[in-house]
Formats: C-alpha cells, sequence, structure tokens
C-alpha cells in the first residue's frame, strides 16, 4: 500500500470510528428512553414493524469472600479463587508476576483526531 493509500485509510478509519462512538452514544440514549417507557407503561414487550423489544430481568451475585473461604473451606476455596492482576500487581513487580503466569502480547491500532482537524 503507497503511503497516499496509508493515509486515505487512516483517514477514512477515523472516521469510521468516530460515526461508531456517535452511534453507540444515540443508542445508549435510546435503549434508555425506551427502557423507562416501557416501565411506565408496565410493558414486558412491543414489537415494531421489524423489531420485538423484550424487558428481561437478571440477578447477580456477589459473594462475601470472607464467608466463602470460611464455608468452602481451604480446598475448594484454592479451587474457586480467580486472580486479579490489577491487585495482583499492586503487590509484585510485572517481572515476578511473568514468571507465575504466561505472557500474551497484542497489536492494537489506534486512531485519534488531529487537534486543529
Amino acid at each position: 500500500m503507497t503511503a497516499t493509500k496509508l493515509k486515505k485509510s487512516v483517514q477514512q478509519l477515523g472516521e469510521l470510528r468516530a460515526q461508531m462512538t456517535a452511534l453507540k452514544a444515540s443508542e445508549r440514549e435510546l435503549t434508555g428512553a425506551v427502557v423507562e417507557a416501557m416501565r411506565a407503561g408496565k410493558l414486558e414487550q412491543i414489537t415494531s414493524a421489524g423489531y420485538a423489544a423484550q424487558l428481561t430481568a437478571s440477578r447477580t451475585l456477589t459473594l462475601d469472600v470472607a464467608k466463602f473461604r470460611k464455608k468452602a473451606g481451604p480446598k475448594i476455596f484454592a479451587a474457586c479463587v480467580r486472580v486479579d492482576n490489577k491487585a495482583a500487581r499492586r503487590h509484585f513487580s510485572d517481572a515476578e508476576l511473568e514468571k507465575l503466569g504466561t505472557v500474551a502480547e497484542s497489536v492494537k491500532l489506534r486512531i485519534s483526531p488531529r487537534p486543529g482537524k
């Protein structure tokens, strides 16, 4: 790809990402309005010409770690526990943690608007 084509692609990609950000904000706003209207109208579902909307309830369980540890005992607790990398980094260096696990590397392309453009 030539430099000119690459610059054009970067421009196009930046514009697409800006549109996606705007669309996501609009979608969140409209979702909130629909949910609010459905709740106010005590509707669980409603259909339009091409789509159906349905409100569903869900439950989230948050365990008290100390109570769970006491009930489970050390063997079950060790089998259930997951390590929070952010918390681990407060106590160990990255080099120490890398010795205890595996490192996966990835490449991410960041596109940002240029100042004044």
